[in-house]
């Protein structure tokens, strides 16, 4: 029986549950002293009670009537400080979820009396300090989540669990692992993030089941060597981690498929030459860390597929890559020489990026790194361009006609030359500060998304009013724009934003874009009064935005066209008036 938001005060006739098996009164106003409950103790063969969302209730029913439930979910009640210690009672329960419950500060001790319980929820329950000692006596638990908790320690008897799969602890207190932890031969999966741990013990390399270690966001210095007995390890997580270093033992985690290492400031690893022993690696991420190498044997990773070697300061020479990659990201102020891209056919994502002059820039033209775009691999979808220099403009010769996103930030580049990217559907440039305009803009015929940021030169936008798959339009921080194409045949367009283009006089084709939801100026200090704007085809539900644009409204106004065009009209008969 489910019945939703039931009343506190309940009245019944002829209300005889007694084999009711399911009931879920989920976002109900009931309490410990709701009626209901009396008539409900005839339901000896209740199996699930599900109490989703009932913040009402500070306080449990008495569960010594419902000796057959399997499945009690206490999950969001926000208000609820304490569970009847008549849970003990609950000798079949394998399923209790109390996830959320913010005010729950303990739980009974009857909790170690459970004998068949399974599945233990306490996440997010932020008054939770410590687990009760008769915790000791659980020993089937398959999954624990305490995440988001405010416990400190876990007690030795974690050990006991030796059927647990799943332990989650991101977001705890806690700042170190008992030794017990390797008793635990069929954990899966072991979630440390966010908390405080500096270390892991010996111990976790008795972990032969591990499939998933996640220490990111910990003050973790290292892993211990103990890690390469972990035979069936898959995904190594220390991002955004204190590490210093990996052990060598790494290299024997033949099952190893990903490992994640970005955003570790303090990682100085020597990758070692028989990296290739990880023949299953699909994903290595090393982005912003002191990584100084990448062997040549990287090359003899075969399933290698995701590769971040982003802002590696300290990397100076890269080596030939798998032809298995899909996904690339590299760069780095150091970085003197990458190898030829051309290669990598199956190579679908690019993100390249640099900053000073002694960096081998894709882009190039000049000097002993000279490099064009026609060496790009032809597979390419998303190509991310950033910091590149020395180049009056780019050309992308026509050969990456698969490509459907483009995102160019902070190069130096006067014009962009687009001709042969018939299959674009997105295309972002962002903080181009020479950039004057655009060649091929016309071939776009499939263009949905442009967005342009932060260009101060750029001063027209040639083609346009053509680019009629367009649906999102973005100009913001372009200031030398005194005008743009008509867009009356922009007839898919959704929403249009300019934002401070201080010399954009008008917007010609504005009142036919009938398809327009969201229509925003701000900073348009130039920007005259839109012309017969009663008369404007545009949805009246359409939202429209206006900032800090004297000409169009003397103060912010954010509601519908609608109500804009009221507006006008009544600011139109006071002039009358007048």
């Amino acid at each position: 029986m489910t019945w939703y938001g039931c009343p506190q005060e309940l009245s019944t006739i002829n209300f005889h549950p007694s084999n009711l098996v399911v009931l879920n009164l989920s976002y109900s106003s009931i309490t410990k002293e709701w009626a209901g409950w009396s008539q409900i103790k005839v339901a000896k063969k209740l199996k699930v009670l599900d109490l989703t969302y009932c913040d009402s209730m500070t306080r449990t029913p008495n569960f010594s009537d419902y000796l057959s439930l399997e499945r009690l979910n206490l999950e969001n009640c926000q208000g609820l400080i304490e569970v009847d210690s008549s849970l003990g009672k609950l000798k079949c329960l394998t399923y209790f979820n109390a996830n959320g419950c913010t005010s729950l500060g303990e739980l009974p001790e009857g909790i170690g009396q459970l004998e068949k319980l399974e599945y233990l929820y306490l996440g997010n329950c932020k008054k939770l300090s410590k687990l009760p000692e008769s915790f000791a006596r659980v020993s089937s638990l398959v999954e624990l989540d305490l995440s988001n908790t405010t416990i400190t320690r876990l007690p030795d008897a974690i050990g006991n669990q030796e059927c647990l799969l799943v332990l989650k602890l991101q977001y705890t207190e806690i700042n170190e692992l008992p030794s017990s932890i390797g008793n635990l031969y069929k954990l899966k999966f072991l979630i440390l993030s966010f908390t405080k741990i500096r270390e892991l013990p010996m111990s976790i390399g008795n972990l032969k089941s591990l499939l998933e270690l996640d220490v990111s966001e910990t003050q973790c210095l290292r892993l211990p060597e103990s890690i390469g007995n972990l035979s069936r390890l898959k995904v190594i997580n220390i991002s955004y981690s204190l590490m210093r270093e990996l052990p060598q033992s790494i290299v024997e985690l033949k099952e190893l498929e990903e490992l994640h290492a970005g955003n570790c400031l303090c990682l100085e690893w020597e990758i070692p030459e028989d990296i290739w022993k990880l023949s299953l690696l699909r994903v290595l991420h090393l982005e912003l860390s002191l990584v100084r190498n990448v062997p040549v044997t990287i090359k003899l990773l075969p399933r290698l597929e995701k590769l971040g070697l982003c802002d590696c300061s300290k990397l100076e020479l890269l080596p030939e890559f798998p032809s298995s990659l899909i996904s690339l990201k590299l760069g780095s102020s150091s970085l003197r020489w990458i190898p030829d891209l051309s290669n990598l056919t199956e190579l679908v994502n690019l993100r390249y990026g640099g900053h000073d002059e002694n960096w081998r820039r894709l882009y190039s033209q000049d000097g002993p790194c000279r490099q064009s775009l026609a060496n790009l691999p032809p597979s390419l979808s998303t190509l991310c361009a950033q910091y590149h220099e020395s180049i009056a403009s780019s050309s992308f010769h026509c050969n990456l006609r698969k490509l459907t996103h483009l995102h160019i930030s902070h190069c130096f580049w006067k014009e962009v030359q687009l001709d042969g990217l018939e299959q674009l559907i997105e295309f972002e440039v962002e903080g181009l500060k020479h950039l004057e305009g655009f060649a091929g803009l016309l071939s776009l015929t499939r263009l949905k998304l442009l967005r342009l940021s932060d260009c101060p030169n750029l001063t027209t936008i040639q083609g346009l009013g053509s680019v009629e798959s367009l649906k999102h339009l973005e100009i913001d921080k372009c200031p030398k724009i005194e005008s743009l194409d008509d867009l009356s045949n922009l007839k898919k367009l959704e929403s249009l934003v300019i934002r401070g283009c201080e010399e954009l006089l008008a917007i010609k084709g504005l009142d036919e874009l009938e398809t327009l939801k969201y229509l925003e100026f701000v900073g348009c200090i130039s920007l005259r009064s839109f012309p017969n704007v009663l008369n404007w085809k545009l949805s009246d539900e359409c939202s429209l935005t206006i900032s800090d644009c004297p000409n169009l409204r003397d103060d912010w106004f954010e509601e519908t066209v609608s109500m804009y065009k009221q507006w006008k009209h009544l600011k139109f008969k006071s002039r009358l008036l007048l």
